[in-house]
């Protein structure tokens, strides 16, 4: 629920929780439709925003990532522990008929307008399989190098030494 107290400042699960226990709980004064700030919840998985499955299998390592080459100036993001992949395996190929165990992580998204969070959202599935694969060879994405990959779909390797889609 942090995202919608990051919006609106207000915790309905803790208010909730004060009520059944009989707390004083300080309601508020109105149905609330604005907010401070934006915020998304994000489930990452290994495809792009349109659906195409990484060409890679990186390891897993999202707190490696340069979060400033994928995500708006001003935005911040958290990771749900309960619901992320373990840091350092292997990320496996996206199955389409896997539900939630293609799941690599539940993220919060956090900005100052609307508009932030939605593009963020669609930059991040967009821009960190590369930027994994490239945090997992212990370096960081060159500018570019995602949509060279994206281009190279028709041989089993890329020029980029990376692997084309749908081959393993």
């Amino acid at each position: 629920m942090a995202t919608i107290e990051t919006v609106f400042g207000v915790d309905p699960i803790a208010a909730l929780v004060r009520e059944l226990l009989g707390e004083p709980v300080e309601h508020p004064p109105s149905v609330l439709v604005e907010g401070g700030r934006a915020a998304a919840s994000p489930a990452v998985i290994p495809t792009g925003a349109g659906g195409t499955p990484w060409g890679t299998n990186p390891r897993w390592l999202p707190n490696a990532v340069d979060r400033t080459s994928i995500l708006s100036p001003g935005t911040t993001v958290r990771k749900v522990g309960a619901f992320a992949m373990p840091s350092g395996a292997t990320v496996p190929d996206y199955d389409p008929s896997g539900g939630s165990r293609n799941r690599l992580g539940v993220f919060v998204v956090r900005a100052d307008d609307a508009e932030t969070p939605r593009r963020d959202c669609e930059a991040v599935p967009n821009r960190l399989g590369a930027a994994v694969t490239w945090a997992a060879r212990g370096g960081v994405p060159r500018a570019g190098a995602a949509r060279r990959r994206a281009r190279c779909r028709a041989g089993p390797r890329c020029a980029a030494g990376g692997r084309a889609a749908g081959r393993r």
